[in-house]
């Protein structure tokens, strides 16, 4: 499963943003984010007219959110658990 993240809107915010599910809007709540299949993923990723979204693993978001370097990543990236 995928988190997608919108960069236009990561940048523009100083903020993580991801989509929410069923593409519903966007979040920078990790627990409101939507996750996708791969294929669905690799789908909007690949037909995003702007090219500003990217998928990320769940393992890899859960992995920074749960590790001990996570206080400091977290406010980086925006991911708020």
């Amino acid at each position: 499963m995928y988190y997608l993240m919108d960069l236009e809107r990561s940048v523009t915010s100083r903020r993580t943003t991801y989509w929410k599910p069923h593409r519903r809007g966007y979040t920078q709540d990790i627990k409101e984010a939507g996750l996708y299949s791969e294929v669905e993923a690799n789908e909007l990723v690949d037909t995003d007219r702007d090219k500003r979204t990217v998928k990320i693993e769940k393992e890899v978001v859960d992995k920074l959110v749960s590790d001990d370097i996570g206080e400091v990543f977290n406010e980086d990236l925006g991911l708020h658990w």
